[in-house]
């Protein structure tokens, strides 16, 4: 599986990846548009992948998922791993980087990515992991070990109205990277499944320290 990557190239020099990975019928324009907000200095390279899978009319998907049940059907989900896993090699071998210089984030599905690149075993450290209405996928999914990487800071935002992925899904995220000893700034605001000004105004103040 070779996934396209959408850069945003002409800001500098930049020394830092910044890898976005969209959520559930987004595509990959989605939140690298918000690159130049969150990172006004340009010191990173934003950078952000196309899920393998096609929904309609221009969106995409890492899995699928049946919206009437809302039951994930993870058959894509190692190969979309592996794909992100080169994309993001491929990037830092071409800009001179290593993956300590990466933060890698996401929306819904792609911030349970995000945690899963950031925290499963074997996983390198980076500099950060943005998690924005995410999740944590079950451990019969991935072999966790968060205290291995437990230096890498995270940056959560969560809908406090979010029909999708309730509050509970937000404490089940926030446990799993306490447990682990993770650094976590988490922000909840007035908004369902979405991003608010606000969370990118702290994201971007979180973001210039990394």
């Amino acid at each position: 599986m070779q996934l396209k990557v959408y850069t945003i190239d002409g800001r500098g020099e930049p020394t830092r990846l910044l890898f976005l990975i969209h959520g559930y019928s987004a595509n990959e324009f989605h939140l690298a548009s918000y690159g130049p907000l969150i990172d006004p200095a340009a010191r990173f390279l934003v950078a952000a992948p196309r899920g393998p899978l096609h929904i309609p009319t221009d969106g995409a998907a890492w899995w699928d998922l049946d919206l009437d049940t809302f039951e994930f059907d993870y058959s894509l989900l190692s190969g979309s791993l592996s794909a992100l896993d080169r994309s993001i090699d491929q990037l830092c071998a071409e800009r001179g980087m290593d993956r300590s210089q990466a933060v890698i984030g996401g929306f819904s599905q792609g911030a349970a990515l995000a945690l899963v690149l950031g925290f499963r075993a074997g996983a390198s450290p980076l500099a950060g992991v943005v998690c924005l209405s995410g999740f944590v996928l079950e451990p019969h999914l991935i072999d966790w070990d968060v205290r291995a990487n437990q230096q890498v800071p995270v940056f959560v935002g969560h809908g406090d109205n979010d029909p999708f992925l309730g509050t509970d899904r937000l404490e089940q995220t926030l446990s799993m990277l306490g447990e682990g000893g993770v650094h976590v700034e988490s922000h909840r605001y007035p908004i369902g499944h979405d991003i608010c000004l606000d969370e990118l105004v702290q994201l971007g103040a979180w973001l210039s320290a990394r």
